[in-house]
């Protein structure tokens, strides 16, 4: 049991971390299309297993650009406050109360695809999968850069 939540907080973080913090491509689209042909080439997915990863990479940035959507209200529904003598903390706190259910909605579908992908893996998958993960953390710890 440990070792399968080690192993799917490790495939979580590598989906986060490379689905929104990949190397030098500049849009989301260019960063998960990064990562879905890297994930595909160093685990030697197959046509089914990768088809079902870029379903979950186009599913998770339909998320991030509807969860980013409301951005101008957001910081319209802010401007309105500052503007005002008393700020009302009702419409505050609904507002960071949204998005705390967008992010809880966000990491809940991380989550769940992370153990979706985990599950689609063979064994010797797995194995590649936290090898890769152990090489990235040393190079990352090498330079100082402590991700998880």
């Amino acid at each position: 049991m440990k070792r399968n939540t080690l192993i799917g907080a490790g495939v979580f973080t590598l989906l986060a971390a490379l689905s929104f913090a990949g190397c030098h491509h500049r849009s989301p689209e260019g960063r998960i299309g990064w990562f879905v042909e890297e994930a595909a080439d160093r685990l030697s997915l197959d046509a089914v297993q990768r088809e079902r990863l870029e379903e979950m990479a186009k599913e998770a940035l339909e998320r991030k650009k509807q969860m980013h959507a409301d951005r101008e209200s957001i910081r319209e529904t802010l401007m309105v406050e500052l503007r005002k003598e008393h700020m009302d903390r009702a419409v505050l706190d609904g507002v960071v109360l949204e998005k705390r259910r967008q992010m809880d909605e966000m990491t809940d579908y991380l989550v769940d695809s992370a153990v979706a992908f985990h599950e689609m893996l063979t064994p010797e998958q797995r194995e590649k999968l936290v090898s890769e993960l152990e090489k990235f953390h040393t190079r990352a710890e090498k330079y100082g850069h402590h991700r998880w």
